[in-house]
Formats: C-alpha cells, structure tokens, sequence
C-alpha cells in the first residue's frame, strides 16, 4: 500500500467499494465500486492522496478563497490540516506532508539535509518517513532521505551527473523505492539494508528511463517505465523476484502503476483505445478500467486515475462527478457479488420429458 508516493500527486474524489473474493471452491465475486463524495472545505475541488488500512483518507482541498489546505477523512468527517499538505497516512493516524508529521495536533518540522526544502511523500507504521530534500550547501541536488527518530538520512544515488534521487515509499520493513540518476538515465531504485539496487527498465530507446511508486511488504515494486513496444511508451510495471514485468494499458499507448497492497492488487491509470484517461486495477494478471465496475446506483462518475489501494481493497485517486467537479474518492465497504465461474451441471430429473435446467446468470467477472 502507497501512501502517496508520486510528486505533485492530483486526486479528486468519491468513495467506492470493491467487491472480495467469496469463500467457495467454484464461487467468485462480481467486482463493483459504490461511489462516495467526500467533499471540499468550501471550495471546487478535493484530491485524495493515501488511504491506511482504517479507511481514513487524507489529500487536500480548495477553500472558498480558491487556496488549497490539506485534510484528514475520518468517520464521515473532513478535518482541516492547514497549509502543512497531506500525502501519506499510516495505520496509527500519522500523516505526513510538506515537511510536516501531523500526530494528534501535533505538527513537527522534519528539518532538511542542509538546503531550503524537503517534502515528505510517504510514512511506513513504525514512523519512518520518505521523501526528498535539497542537499545544499554540499550540491545543491535534491537526495532521496529516510527520516528516522528525528535523524534525516541521506541515501544518495546511483551516479549520474546530476546527482539526483527522491524516496516515494516505504513498506513496514524499512525498504524503499523511489528514483534516482544513473550513468543511463533515471531509473527505479530498491534500497534495502543500507544498500541502494538499479531496478532497469521495460526496455526502449538507449535513454529509457524508470521509476517506482510502491512496494508491499513482500518486496513487489510497481511503477512506470518506458517499454520496448514500437512508440517507447510509459507501461505501468510490476517488479518482483528479479524480474521487472509490463502489466500493459487499456487500449492506448500510456499507463502507470501508482500502488501495491499486500494482496498484490495494483491500481494506477492507463489510455484506452479511444485515448482517454481511465483508473485501473489490476489483480491475477488481469487490468480492469474501473469506470466499467461501477455499480449501476451510481452512474455520471469517471474516474481517471486510482493512487492508493489499502490491504481490505479501498481505493483512493481522482475523478469528476456527474457534475463535472473533480472530487476525492475512496473505496469503502467491498460488495460481495457471488456468481458461479462456469454453468452449473443439467439437473437430472426423474422424468424423461423435463427439461434441463441451466443457470441463467451470465458469468462476466475474470476476477
């Protein structure tokens, strides 16, 4: 599960639910997502970033003078956070933003390594924060940092003659992914016990470049990369075990991975064939637009990008309602859909002139 693991992350909003696997040998559940608005702070619009496994949602929001603050989504209620910004949220409530942790009220500076900025992008439950920071006065690069205990830690690149890198996510056992410069261009880094690993591409032109969004707390890393098909697209990706694997689009040329739960569930957006935006989800090596998922009460939503999955399957990313106003959305309470994978046997009746009896529901999720 991300927090929100990608700079400059825009999400607009709605809950949704997701339906789960029903316990069965020869039963599934239809996936389908009900839709709730969580509304603004007064103004326009509201972008949802991260969701933690207890449902709580944080982002930021316009205000009726047209300036954005960051909020927290908890029980139905939207709590102003002030102009800290809001990216990520842990299990335990702690939110992190801007250069800010948020605990209880509590707001705490997490300070730099020397230069004028750092900006947090996500937050694992034992506290630890991600995210970057100016380097100044040693380069003036922005490095990739790993805020512990009130100590900032600088985890450096992989060369390159920028010098740059930025940490988007970390999972509970203290891994990290994120960016970094190379010799080769930008690539998708894992930084696991002090050391720092080149994740590579999908492939493409000589300059092809990666980078990673999410890991799980098995170690599966999901991102983008340009791949190897005929135009060197951006293919949202799936790294695990040593293998780095194109999960495709929807249709068009572009896609992106935005974040990985512990079930293995990946959500992000790709184009479809009409060269539109939809959000996706993806699961058992299937993609799935997610507009096409939607329960039929709740009609007039499009949604464009999903950013955040928790481990009970809720979804956080952007979308516009049947208003046309970009809104935060979140998936809550999965509805489970029962249907049989395939027809059930012809019942075998005593007399001869019955007729067989087939299920007549139509079998239509690959979930």
């Amino acid at each position: 599960m991300r927090p929100s693991n990608f700079p400059a992350r825009a999400f607009c909003a709605a809950v949704m639910c997701l339906s789960i696997l029903v316990t069965g040998a020869s039963v599934r559940a239809a996936a389908q997502y009900t839709i709730t608005d969580l509304g603004t702070l007064g103004g326009n619009s509201s972008e949802a970033l991260a969701i933690n496994n207890s449902g709580q949602v944080v982002g930021r929001t316009s205000l009726a003078d047209g300036s954005y603050h960051g909020f927290l989504y908890s029980n139905g209620n939207m709590t102003d956070l002030g102009t800290m910004g809001a990216t990520a949220i842990n299990d335990s409530g702690q939110v992190v933003g801007g250069q800010f942790l948020y605990i209880n009220g509590v707001t705490t500076n997490l300070g730099t390594l020397g230069g004028p900025y750092s900006v947090a992008y996500d937050i694992n439950n034992s506290g630890q924060v991600v995210g970057m920071s100016r380097n100044a006065p040693v380069d003036a690069w922005d490095r990739a940092f790993l805020w512990t205990n009130g100590a900032m830690t600088n985890l450096g690149t992989l060369g390159g003659s920028e010098g740059t890198s930025e940490a988007y996510a970390i999972n509970n056992n203290g891994q990290i992914v994120g960016n970094t410069s190379t010799p080769s261009g930008y690539r998708s880094f894992l930084y696991s016990n002090g050391a720092m690993t080149n994740l590579g591409t999908l492939g493409g032109h000589y300059n092809a470049q990666s980078s990673a969004s999410d890991i799980n707390d098995s170690g599966q890393v999901v991102g983008g990369s340009f791949s190897s098909a005929p135009d060197f697209a951006n293919h949202a990706y799936l790294y695990n075990s040593g293998t780095m694997a194109d999960l495709g689009t929807l249709g068009g040329s572009d896609s992106w991975a935005r974040a990985i739960n512990n079930s293995g569930q990946i959500v992000g957006e790709a184009s479809t064939a009409t060269h539109g935006q939809h959000a996706f989800i993806y699961a058992n090596g299937v993609m799935n637009d997610i507009n096409t998922l939607l329960a039929p009460s709740n009609p007039g939503w499009t949604f464009t990008r999903a950013n955040d999955i928790n481990d009970r399957g809720q979804i956080v990313g952007m979308g516009v309602n049947p208003q046309g106003q970009p809104r935060a959305f979140a998936i809550l309470t999965p509805i489970e859909v029962p249907i049989p994978t395939e027809a059930p046997p012809i019942q075998v009746l005593p007399d001869p002139n019955a007729l067989p009896y087939f299920h007549p529901e139509r079998v239509y999720s690959d979930k």
